[in-house]
């Protein structure tokens, strides 16, 4: 069984060795590396260069700069193995990371496997903390896409990925949440998913520039963006009234973090504010304290929103007879 190792890479230079060392000296051999660099201006295109001269397992591709998940996108196309893993390019996998992984798979033929990873001080190698897993079981796409919005763990690596569950997969170009939204429309094209307890990644933390660590400008908004599309994706599932409170609850906490921050409105947004207002209100009759209350009294005075304010509660104060 075949595992493509995807690595989307910018301007890493001080990591990437320590990365593509720790991928070709896995103890599972049948793998391919495949390394695409997003447009870097330091030397981690001829460190890349340099291991693919090396080690004929290693696939090297060069993009114009256009984001981390354009150049995930593009090295699953580059793909030919029967899984998938994602490493980020300042990342290292465990030694036995794969074979752990690959292990899995052969015994339960599972279309996802999620494992845990270990948090490691990029200077010093200390392991500061282990991830935990929430859910010990074999579950499906709807229960895991709803784990995935209740506790986190939607970061791409750390998984094993049937590379046929990325049939019409989108990755969004966003500046945060584009794990989750991959990874939310991963768990509903599976039919088996399976969560362990062995630990086969190091995420790497304090280390300036990293993806993961470093300040987000408009994070809010990205969130806010994410939320939208979380909404497309799961609105026209059958979901119980649990799962659609959860879900209500995800997007009305968003909703009021951007409309907080963003006193004034930006045209091109205002759809989806509306439709992400409207969702909230069709799914959920008894709204009490719930973040869309504050949301939607923030709207009131949103230089954009706040003419479609008295539409929507007269379209819904019959269904919310409490609402003031």
């Amino acid at each position: 069984m075949k595992v493509s190792i995807v690595i989307p890479v910018y301007n890493l230079e001080k990591e990437l060795q320590d990365c593509l060392h720790s991928c070709i000296n896995q103890t599972y051999t049948d793998l391919e590396i495949v390394v695409v660099d997003d447009g870097s201006n330091d030397d981690s295109k001829n460190i890349i260069n340099y291991f693919s001269k090396n080690d004929d397992r290693v696939k090297a591709f060069f993009q114009k700069n256009a984001g981390v998940n354009i150049a995930r996108e593009n090295g699953i196309k580059k793909c030919t193995g029967d899984y998938v893993v994602f490493v980020d390019g300042d990342d290292t996998l465990t030694s036995d990371g794969i074979e752990k992984l690959v292990n899995i798979a052969q015994t339960d033929n599972a279309d996802i496997i999620v494992s845990r990873f270990n948090v490691v001080h990029s200077q010093t190698k200390e392991c500061i903390k282990s991830s935990n897993i929430h859910t010990i079981s074999n579950i499906e796409g709807v229960d895991c896409a709803f784990n995935l919005l209740k506790f986190g763990g939607h970061q791409l690596f750390g998984k094993l990925y049937k590379i046929k569950i990325f049939k019409d997969i989108v990755f969004y170009n966003l500046k945060s949440s584009e794990d989750l939204l991959v990874s939310i429309q991963l768990a509903l094209n599976s039919k088996k998913i399976i969560f362990s307890n062995e630990v086969t990644y190091n995420y790497m933390v304090q280390r300036a520039g990293s993806a993961m660590t470093s300040q987000v400008n408009h994070r809010f908004r990205h969130n806010f963006l994410a939320s939208y599309e979380v909404m497309v994706v799961l609105k026209g599932r059958e979901l119980d009234g649990q799962r659609k409170r959860e879900l209500v609850n995800f997007i009305a906490n968003n909703l009021f973090v951007y409309l907080y921050r963003s006193p004034i409105l930006k045209m091109e947004h205002l759809e989806k504010v509306k439709g992400l207002v409207n969702f909230c209100f069709e799914n959920i009759k008894n709204i009490n304290s719930s973040g869309i209350k504050l949301a939607i009294h923030l709207a009131k005075f949103n230089t954009v929103f706040g003419s479609c304010y008295v539409k929507i509660i007269q379209k819904y104060k019959k269904t919310i007879p409490d609402w003031k």
